[in-house]
């Protein structure tokens, strides 16, 4: 029996619709179904061996993430991401896993499990980026994007995350501007696992924005929107800022409070 002709089974232990769901997400995100491809409900039904009730209900709350759409009359497909959603969500997910990075940098300071969890991800990315195995390798890297949201302990954060992440997989699948900058990848990644395990937390979030959002827009070869300037540190309020923070600290240098020790 070949890979593809092999049933897609599911565990009889969690709620069928949901995991339904989740091993669809799965199949998109592994490039099994692709961009635009029609969903034969009776097929994927006798695929992942479920009835097609927890299988409309999967189908349901995927057109509600906008993995999937359907079009009266002749079927459900899998979403077509294009160029300007990809830019749309950028920002989003740059704001989320900024957010996210704040929080674990915060754990980071004080619990040595966190940075170990960091550590063993970041490792995993360079061996499976050393293996050449370039789908491991896009699997790998967004394990750790997620093991981020999820350490951040704010599960309404990472659910978001969780759909945006799916649609941009999605136009990964589609596109070759990913697998041809494994190296920068894992350059960018050990600058994120850097600034995680140094604690701090505003390092921390603007290094995520930061990269994340220069890493997308470099590889569409456009510049970056004007409005998302401040995310790499340009335009006026980005400038403004470290000096903002530089007179605030030497601010309170020079106040002392009684009987308040120095740093």
């Amino acid at each position: 029996m070949s890979e593809l002709d092999r049933p897609w089974g599911v565990s009889e232990r969690q709620s069928l619709p949901e995991l339904v769901e989740a091993r669809i997400v799965g199949a998109i995100r592994a490039g099994e179904l692709k961009a635009g491809e029609r969903i034969v409900e009776t097929a994927l039904a006798k695929k992942l061996n479920v009835s097609r009730g927890p299988l409309r209900e999967a189908l349901k709350s995927l057109e509600a993430n906008r993995l999937v759409f359907t079009v009266p009359g002749k079927g459900t497909y899998v979403a077509e991401v294009s160029r300007d959603d990809l830019i749309r969500m950028t920002g989003i997910r740059a704001v989320l896993e900024g957010f996210a990075a704040r929080l674990v940098a915060d754990r980071c300071r004080r619990e040595p499990e966190v940075v170990a969890q960091i550590t063993a991800s970041f490792e995993a990315l360079e061996r499976a980026e050393a293996a050449g195995d370039a789908m491991n390798f896009r699997d790998v890297d967004w394990q750790f994007h997620e093991l981020v949201c999820v350490l951040s302990g704010n599960v309404f954060l990472h659910s978001t995350w969780h759909s945006i992440s799916s649609l941009v997989r999605l136009y990964q699948q589609s596109n070759d501007i990913y697998d041809a900058h494994s190296e920068s990848i894992i350059e960018h990644h050990r600058e994120f696992a850097d600034v995680l395990r140094a604690g701090d937390p505003d390092v921390a979030e603007t290094t995520f924005r930061r990269i994340i959002t220069e890493g997308v827009f470099a590889w569409l070869d456009v510049p970056v929107p004007s409005a998302l300037e401040s995310m790499v540190g340009k335009g006026p309020r980005a400038q403004a800022a470290p000096a903002a923070k530089t007179a605030k600290t030497a601010g309170k240098s020079r106040v002392r409070r009684p009987g308040s020790a120095t740093a």
